[in-house]
């Protein structure tokens, strides 16, 4: 609190005495003005504080007031009278001495009365004696000639005049001391009568004030009993109605306070276990004050210093928020954005929980709440609460009876038999299964003990032991005795309760009877079913052994005869049965692994092994097939790879081998790429990248599944057995790794193995020959008379080079609809066509010819051969009857084409040989890269430049007899590189070394030198001169 110490003014005589003593007239001058007095230029600013005014009166006893002034103009005069009477007031010392004096705005008089520096005095003193009561001792403001002003004390002014006075006549000398008497009886006068004038004002303000407080209060009592009145007879709230009623309460809240936003927050339970406040009403009276929006749920976590508040008062009562720290924690998220600047927020609690906080709220201006208002908003909580816990409770009493009625109804029609015991055994109640099951009604079961339905009363005896002990008995294998159905089995399953005031034991019965007659039954189909997997498994492998024994001979015999002089088109004819031979043997092979898997008799190889030899294999195996198609095909091995692996090299190629093999199989365009990484946790990942057909999302679950491909169209345009992916999968299984596939429907396909493979110490890896896949042929030009239309790439080759045998020009297509395009733009004398193709298949293909031929009279017909590997009796029937003139059954032999030709188209002869095979058979780079000879030039350059240090390298090791490991290294190597080259005879050679390396017989090995030395000159030379 500021303190200052105010000198008390002088009084009139002392004042009088101290200013007569400054002034000093003679006493003939009599033309005296105000200009002639003694006056006071004391000014102050607007903004000086009261405490600096009041120093300023200290320092100057006699100085009557202060000009206040602002930087331009005069505002008025303070008097000592006034200022005093300002601090005099309660609390007016600490209000007024701190703050600037313009707060006294009402004391600071502009309407003072202002006299010019020439007046005479006793002008002047005529002007200030016309003023009130009040004022007629204040000073005056005088005029200066320079524009400024001063202060003039009206007592000064009344002793010059007097002086005058006494100057023009010394006889009245005695009348100016009476006057002077009389001047300070009215002066005390007059300051009693100003107080006696205040001190009514005061009173009569006070009452006024007092009675419109009064006034105010009645009205607003009565607003608020009739609002609680109003509450307490809302339907919803006599039906504990909480949704219908609330939006009432808070309108009738609304209305009765007059504020701008009345709401209900909820507290509520948040999943980490916290609280929240959810806002569950609002009513906003007048949405252009106050527009809605706002948080609809606050976190009490994010407000601890508001709900300490709350929850230690009860309710928080804000007159402005802005002031407020209990609040701050709302005012960025809630309150500023609103613009809510007073507010009343009430604790609703129900059963001594907190529920929720009903909150009034001001947008316009602060509020001082009244006590009536706030016990009014408490009131309308507690109706709030009321509601709240009637409704709960009409609630619970409904879930309650829905509770009784569902546990009633699932007592009566559960298939579970349930009955009560007390803890002698007697039966207590019983549902209608359990009446059902030991064929007794359940009055008669009234009468009985539990013990006597056991079949065997020593069991019971055990499951109460074992009750007794645990006090709860679940899944007992119990036989009970039924009246009418003998022994039922079940499980039985006991709990302890209450039940009409006693301790009662719940038990169950489940009837497994026919469970347990079905027992035997499975586990004789089990026994069935082992047998018939291992009958199945049998015959698998001794069909495998049957077909594989006389296909050994067949491919020994091949390869005899690869070694005698054969023309090109005997090669090439060896080629293809060779190709053919081992699919049949992939086939065979595929059937017999999965048997072997699934009847748990695989075991794998742990032997080390080279990731990237294999992959280099595999990859070389596919490039012809790939290069056929235009396809890119791409490996991509991590730095990070062990050099060599434990595992089973045979398992491993044949999962790389049947991945990489779909990819380049079900891609038409684009690329195939093989990638393996290592595994941070250790181990292989192997990804098989395709731009190809993809797979469907619907097909994707059933892919791995055997004998299965993604449709069914899949499998007769692609082929297979479908058995690859299912027997990676076993593979992957056994190995303990994991495969999967992530496809989009013509967008390719990528899948993924993860293997746990260990590293392993440098040293020899294990190793598969594979017979080096045929070079893929070009399709001939279309000059033929005779249309061959099939699907299948061999069997066309196949019959070309059939009807080629027989001297007929022919054409080949690949399915009934290219079939058909080319008939209607070329003339031919018959048509060969396989019966099963996609897209249009030979059927349709006939029945399409045959309607418009009969469009077309003059058109000739054409006659049209089927060939069908269905042999069952009907296969030519179904043939006849689309149309067909004959029909033809795999394998088609030349005889009987000749004969089917020979009936149907008499026009060939006998057959013409053909040339030889080149030493490097370029035909599928002429195709891939449309004939040009300078790039095809480049690759053979290429080939030559990178192999011939191979090829020198071995021959070296089989001359000085190096480790056999080295040869195969080398010998596998030049083999790799001279089969995508099409460089069949060298690559057959190293094939051969290769073989006989890996047996460790250095010998045979190196009895392959001559051969591998002619074979390496055939190639330099077929290069140099191409």
């Amino acid at each position: 609190m500021l303190e200052a110490e105010i000198a008390p003014p002088l009084s009139i005589r002392d004042r009088l005495r101290l200013s007569l003593e400054a002034w000093v007239r003679t006493e003939d001058d009599l033309a005296l003005t105000l200009g002639d007095l003694p006056m006071h230029s004391a000014r102050v600013s607007r903004r000086t504080t009261g405490l600096e005014v009041s120093r300023l009166f200290a320092e100057t006893p006699d100085l009557p007031g202060v000009i206040v002034h602002d930087d331009r103009k005069t505002l008025g005069l303070l008097t000592r009278r006034r200022f005093l009477e300002n601090l005099s007031k309660p609390l007016g010392r600490d209000v007024y001495l701190s703050r600037a004096i313009l707060v006294m705005r009402e004391d600071i008089d502009p309407a003072v009365l202002t006299l010019a520096a020439a007046d005479p005095i006793e002008d002047a003193a005529q002007r200030a004696l016309e003023r009130g009561a009040e004022q007629i001792y204040d000073p005056l403001l005088v005029t200066l000639p320079g524009g400024g002003s001063a202060i003039l004390d009206t007592p000064i002014l009344m002793m010059a005049l007097a002086e005058v006075h006494r100057i023009a006549s010394r006889r009245n000398r005695e009348l100016l001391k009476e006057s002077q008497g009389n001047s300070d009886r009215l002066q005390i006068t007059l300051e009693s009568l100003s107080r006696t004038q205040e001190q009514l004002v005061t009173d009569i303000q006070v009452r006024q004030e007092t009675e419109r407080q009064l006034r105010d209060n009645r009205a607003r009592m009565m607003r608020q009993t009739t609002a609680l009145q109003e509450i307490a007879t809302l339907r919803a709230v006599r039906l504990a109605d909480a949704d219908a009623a609330l939006p009432d309460i808070l309108r009738i809240i609304a209305l009765t306070l007059q504020v701008d936003r009345v709401s209900l927050w909820a507290v509520r339970p948040q999943v980490d276990g916290g609280e929240s406040l959810e806002q569950t009403a609002v009513i906003i009276p007048n949405p252009a004050v106050l527009p809605p929006g706002g948080p609809v749920a606050v976190p009490l976590a994010a407000c601890p210093i508001y709900r300490q508040a709350l929850a230690r008062d009860l309710a928080l009562i804000v007159p402005n928020v802005a002031a407020d720290i209990r609040v701050a924690e709302l005012q960025a998220a809630d309150l500023q954005p609103a613009g809510i600047v007073a507010l009343m927020h009430v604790l609703v609690q129900a059963e001594q929980r907190d529920v929720g906080i009903l909150r009034c709220e001001q947008a316009d201006a602060p509020r001082a709440w009244t006590e009536d208002e706030v016990n009014f908003l408490k009131a309308a909580a507690n109706f709030i609460s009321l509601v709240t816990i009637g409704q709960a409770r009409r609630q619970a009493e409904q879930a309650a009876r829905e509770s009784q009625t569902l546990s009633r109804l699932l007592l009566e029609t559960s298939p579970v038999s349930v009955c009560l015991v007390d803890s002698a055994g007697q039966i207590l109640f019983t549902n209608p299964s359990f009446s059902r099951l030991v064929g007794q009604t359940a009055e008669a079961l009234g009468r009985v003990h539990i013990e006597s339905l056991y079949a065997d009363p020593g069991r019971h005896a055990a499951d109460r032991a074992l009750f007794a002990r645990r006090g709860s008995l679940s899944g007992s294998e119990t036989a009970i005795q039924s009246a009418h159905a003998g022994v039922r089995w079940t499980l039985a399953s006991w709990a302890e309760a209450r039940f009409e005031g006693q301790d009662v034991t719940v038990i169950w019965l489940f009837e497994i009877s026919d469970l347990k007659d079905a027992q035997e039954s499975l586990q004789l189909a089990k026994d069935q079913a082992e047998a018939a997997t291992q009958a199945k498994s049998a015959f698998l492998a001794t069909m495998s052994h049957e077909i594989r024994t006389p296909m050994n001979g067949v491919l020994g015999m091949l390869d005899i005869l690869t070694q005698t002089p054969l023309s090109g088109e005997q090669e090439h004819a060896v080629g293809l049965i060779r190709e053919s031979a081992f699919s049949l043997l992939r086939i065979i092979d595929d059937i017999l692994d999965f048997s072997k898997i699934e009847a748990g008799r695989l075991d794998l190889e742990q032997v080390p092994v080279s990731l990237a030899d294999l992959a280099e294999g595999v990859t070389a195996t596919l490039l012809p097939l790939a290069q056929k198609k235009g396809l890119t095909l791409t490996t991509a091995l991590d730095p990070a790879l062990p050099a060599n692996v434990i595992g089973d090299p045979v398992r491993l190629r044949q999962i790389l081998f049947n991945l990489l093999g779909n990819a380049v199989k079900f891609t038409a365009s684009g690329s195939v790429t093989l990638r393996l990484e290592a595994l941070a946790q250790g181990g292989v990942r192997v990804m098989v990248t395709d731009t190809g057909i993809g797979i469907a999302p619907d097909q994707v679950a059933r892919l791995f599944e055997p004998f299965t491909q993604a449709d069914r169209s899949t499998a007769r345009r692609f082929g297979g057995s479908g058995l690859g992916l299912s027997i990676c999968r076993l593979l992957v299984t056994l190995m303990g790794g994991a495969i999967g596939v992530e496809s989009t429907p013509g967008h390719g396909s990528r899948f993924w193995v993860t293997l746990p493979l260990p590293p392993a110490a440098a040293a020899a890896t294990g190793t598969l020959d594979i017979p080096r896949p045929p070079v893929s042929l070009p399709d001939l030009s279309g000059r033929g008379a005779v249309l061959v239309a099939d699907d299948h790439p061999i069997n066309r080759e196949v019959i070309l080079r059939q009807l080629q045998r027989l001297n007929c020009i022919a054409e080949a297509v690949q399915d009934g609809e290219e079939a058909f395009a080319r008939l209607t733009h070329g003339t031919f004398a018959l048509l060969l066509t396989d019966c099963d193709m996609p897209l249009i298949d030979g059927y349709r293909l006939t029945r399409l010819i045959r309607e418009r031929e009969a469009a077309n009279p003059a058109r000739p017909r054409l006659p049209i051969l089927g060939i069908t590997a269905n042999a069952q009796a009907d296969a030519a029937d179904l043939c006849r009857e689309s149309g067909m003139d004959d029909c033809l059954v795999k394998p088609v032999d030349t005889a009987r084409l000749g004969a089917c030709l020979a009936q149907w188209l008499p026009q060939y002869t006998p057959n013409v040989a053909l040339p030889p095979a080149p030493v490097i058979d370029t035909r599928s780079f002429e195709a891939l890269l449309d004939g040009d000879r300078a790039g095809i030039r480049g690759l053979l350059t290429r080939y030559r430049d990178s192999s011939a240090p191979i090829y020198a390298d071995l021959a070296r090791a089989l001359a000085e007899g190096a480790a056999t490991e080295t040869i195969r290294q080398l010998a596998h190597k030049l083999k790799g590189a001279s089969g995508m080259v099409g460089a069949g005879a060298l690559a057959d050679v190293c094939l051969a070394v290769e073989r006989a390396a890996q047996a460790d017989e250095s010998a045979e090995a190196a009895a392959y030198r001559p051969a591998l030395a002619a074979a390496w000159a055939a190639v330099e030379t077929f290069i140099a001169s191409y």
